[in-house]
């Protein structure tokens, strides 16, 4: 496979090299249903001169596609594929922090979760405890060095209660249609044989009570307003640095954990909670295969969660080849910063664009999840090897006014703002069109969006659904989503 974090890692999004203004945070407005007959779009270009911009507004015509253009992208909407659950990101202490401190606070969060004056996100991938994007290390049940607590008597959620629990809220206020999963970097270190939140791993005898931490953090954010839908037991589970919380759990303690002790727990404490295996590399499908081996843990798995950074989105294919009834999800996937400063939008748009949304739906993938949220000038606080990670935006709390909406914004709202959960991924093929590819959803309502990239020269091409056409141009490298109302022949 090819090592897409090497790739990835020289791609980056804008830099924040002067204090930004309002002018620099321009969200989408409106979304709804063109009129009947009419195709809408919207459209963002890698120079950013237009993001998620209004472009031209075109009419179905019956028949086969007319030949104006040198390419057909030619939906078939009765060919439904994975159930989407959302896109969306993280709200890190670093994003959280940064969030709930700016003075534009309302602003930045209409801007991410409103449908209608935003891009509407509906998922969030939320750390359990400190990550390598947070300031000081802590979990739900730290206790001093060398003491236990085998009853979870210190375990508490307070931690979050400051900014990142009302952010939540306040973003389900926002977009009801929010989902939350969660995800730990790092047990409590007493946990662990390492005895540090860095590195290490979980010990066998912490197996039961670990599940039973995983039990009391769900239910103390549903009681704090906060329903999680999904977890997964480890973040990146086959690598532990000595520089932020992580721990190393082997496919085989992972199906152990899963079929053992966190499935069952969840389940007699009358939870809903989903459990996604795995949370690593596209480049390691033997992990996941592994732990859907294990019957008891397959009995509790429902999907298998991946990341970007390296090998490619074949990968999550490879895992419904193998398991058709599991679900695959893309939950983490970060831009970042390198010195070619007048090349970050435009490199990271067209590959964010490419990887994530249309090859990474392609393959099945129901949850497209960037990362951080929010990161500041300096592209943190941030640990470990990720110092050139970007958020979806960038905020300086130094400057009032000083926010930025990154590339990854922009790739986020051309999905989130028009496909809802629920939505299915449909087929979409494309004849002669070197430079084009493209993904299409059918939301519940029957309306249909068609993501369409071009990483070529500007082209005119045919888009046909249903028996109908419609003429569209796209400038040279750029992105586009269609949306219409399902059109029936002679309608």
């Amino acid at each position: 496979m090819v090592d897409v974090r090497l790739a990835f890692l020289i791609l980056s999004v804008c830099v924040f090299a002067t204090a930004c203004t309002a002018d620099d945070v321009a969200p989408p407005s409106g979304g709804a249903a063109p009129p009947s007959g009419a195709v809408a779009s919207s459209i963002t270009t890698a120079d950013g001169s237009q993001r998620l911009s209004p472009g031209p507004s075109t009419s179905w015509v019956d028949g086969p596609d007319s030949g104006a253009g040198s390419a057909t992208v030619t939906v078939h909407p009765d060919a439904a594929r994975q159930t989407m659950q959302g896109f969306g990101a993280s709200f890190t202490d670093s994003s959280a922090d940064l969030v709930a401190a700016s003075p534009r606070r309302a602003e930045l969060m209409t801007a991410l979760f409103d449908p209608a004056r935003g891009i509407g996100l509906t998922k969030l991938r939320q750390p359990m405890g400190a990550s390598d994007f947070s300031a000081t290390f802590s979990t739900y049940d730290d206790v001093a060095p060398g003491a236990s607590d085998w009853q979870l008597k210190k375990f508490s959620v307070d931690r979050d209660r400051k900014n990142i629990l009302p952010l939540l809220r306040q973003a389900a206020a926002l977009n009801p249609a929010l989902s939350v999963m969660a995800t730990p970097w790092s047990p409590p270190a007493w946990m662990k044989d390492s005895g540090s939140l860095t590195g290490g791993k979980l010990t066998a005898a912490a197996f039961h009570t670990y599940a039973q931490y995983f039990v009391r953090f769900v239910r103390a954010y549903a009681d704090a307003g906060v329903r999680v839908d999904a977890v997964t037991p480890q973040n990146e589970p086959t690598m532990a640095s000595p520089e932020y919380p992580s721990a190393q759990m082997a496919a085989s303690a992972q199906a152990a954990f899963i079929g053992n002790d966190l499935g069952p727990a969840l389940r007699a404490a009358g939870l809903g909670t989903r459990i996604l295996a795995y949370d690593h590399n596209w480049s390691d499908v033997d992990y996941p295969v592994s732990v859907l081996d294990n019957a008891k843990a397959r009995g509790f798995v429902d999907g298998v969660a991946f990341h970007c950074y390296q090998g490619d989105p074949a990968a999550q294919q490879e895992v419904l080849d193998r398991y058709p009834g599991i679900g695959v999800h893309l939950t983490e996937c970060s831009s970042t910063q390198n010195s070619a400063d007048d090349k970050g939008f435009s490199d990271t748009l067209l590959w964010q664009a490419e990887h994530l949304l249309i090859e990474g739906t392609r393959t099945g993938a129901s949850s497209v999840l960037a990362w951080n949220v929010a990161l500041d000038a300096a592209n943190g606080p941030a640990r470990g090897w990720c110092r050139n990670c970007t958020g979806l935006l960038t905020v300086d709390p130094k400057v009032p006014s000083g926010v930025r909406f990154n590339a990854a914004y922009y790739v986020l709202g051309h999905a989130a703002k028009f496909t809802v959960p629920g939505a299915v991924r449909i087929d979409s093929t494309t004849e002669g069109g070197d430079g084009l590819e493209s993904t299409a959803f059918r939301n519940p309502d029957g309306r249909i969006s068609v993501v369409v990239l071009n990483t070529g020269d500007a082209r005119t091409f045919d888009l046909s659904l249903g028996g109908r056409h419609t003429t569209v141009s796209l400038p040279a490298r750029s992105m586009a989503t269609y949306r219409t109302a399902q059109p029936q022949p002679g309608g």
